[in-house]
């Protein structure tokens, strides 16, 4: 019997990938420690969502959570994994761009802090093989290669066992070779384990608003979009040793988790445009509290003074002012646009606040947040 390969997931997606996952990030990573992963990238549908909860859980359990996302492009969906910090701001812009539905610019993407897949069946390049088009599959891969760089992506390899897994992998071991790019072993899970997967199914059939009578191919094929252990995985790709080998060589090569994350608040303009540094922040932060204290109390004692000076020197030093000051921003705005809205404080004071007079009538308010839809990356794939 060989010996078991070293072996990570970098495609898993959670149900943070909205209809698409099916297990909490929680359960994704009680799951891989279960069965003896040590490394595992969640890949969440255009976004971190699931990574915050991902990374927090697998530091409990002892395990390493990589930050990534799955980018649409075209209708294709691509891993793209951060390999540094700068890679993390670099994606983190970038899908802000998107669904701000603004012009994406490439560049940056190519650096060597983002790594991408080509993907599952739904990625720009087996979508292609899946019609034996060779020739648009090889130029979709250049394609990637033109937007991440040669160094930065790797051929993904499946194996779930559907007829054309073999005839599918070939073709993708031709490409790789022919491009010289490196295989990555991945099972691409959608759930945590097995008994998963009619959830995953009810999921798959409100996104394509159907029933599970009418899903026919719609749905997943069986039921091994599930983690997979370093045993299981080296049994399927005992042939391609390779594949696995790279997930070790690649979870040595990226150097960034939430860990590293070292996040600063963006500078803010003071009245006259003038980008702030974090003590003129905290300064403008004072003297707005000075105004607000003089709205809130009936009257300002010295005591609330000292408490408010205290708050104020402790927000400072923890470099938070910036946070506070972005959140008074979005409660100005909420209010001048009519949408309902509270800040929260921490511990409150306690004089006595000014009446209210009630309303006569309640209003009801309905926030309107302005609609978002992703924004393709302006690379056109065959």
């Amino acid at each position: 019997m060989s010996r078991e390969l070293p072996f990570s997931e970098f495609h898993a997606r959670s149900a943070f990938s909205f209809l698409r996952g099916a297990s909490d990030p929680e359960v994704l990573m009680e799951r891989a420690a279960q069965i003896g992963l040590g490394t595992i990238a969640i890949t969440d549908h255009e976004g971190f969502y699931g990574s915050a909860r991902a990374y927090h859980e697998a530091r409990k359990r002892g395990l390493r959570a990589i930050t990534g996302a799955t980018l649409e492009i075209d209708g294709a969906h691509i891993p793209v994994i951060c390999a540094t910090r700068q890679g993390y701001q670099t994606l983190s812009r970038h899908l802000t761009n998107r669904h701000l539905k603004e012009i994406v610019s490439h560049g940056a993407l190519n650096q060597g802090d983002l790594i991408a897949l080509t993907g599952d069946r739904e990625g720009p390049v087996i979508r292609h093989l899946l019609r034996d088009d060779r020739e648009a599959a090889l130029l979709a891969a250049r394609a990637l290669i033109h937007t991440f760089g040669h160094r930065n992506l790797y051929v993904e390899i499946l194996r779930h066992g559907l007829r054309d897994d073999a005839k599918l992998n070939r073709q993708l071991v031709d490409l790789a070779r022919h491009l010289r790019l490196p295989l990555l072993a991945s099972n691409a899970p959608l759930y945590a384990a097995r008994e998963n997967r009619l959830l995953a199914d009810a999921f798959t059939c409100l996104r394509h608003h159907t029933s599970l009578d009418a899903a026919g191919l719609l749905l997943e094929p069986n039921g091994e979009r599930h983690l997979k252990s370093p045993r299981q995985m080296t049994a399927l790709f005992a042939d391609l040793r390779e594949a696995l080998e790279n997930t070790l060589e690649l979870s040595e090569r990226i150097d960034f988790t939430l860990e590293n994350l070292g996040y600063e608040f963006p500078s803010l303009p003071d009245e006259n445009g003038k980008m702030m540094n974090l003590s003129e922040q905290t300064e403008y932060l004072k003297r707005q509290c000075e105004l607000g204290v003089v709205e809130k109390y009936r009257e300002v004692t010295q005591d609330i003074r000292d408490k408010i000076a205290k708050e104020i020197d402790l927000i400072g030093r923890l470099e938070l002012s910036g946070y506070f000051l972005i959140v008074q921003d979005i409660v100005k705005f909420a209010r001048s646009q009519g949408i309902l809205c509270q800040g929260r404080a921490t511990t409150p004071l306690r004089p006595p606040l000014r009446k209210r007079s009630k309303p006569n009538a309640r209003k009801s308010s309905k926030a309107r947040w302005p609609t978002s839809s992703r924004h393709p990356i302006r690379v056109s794939w065959p």
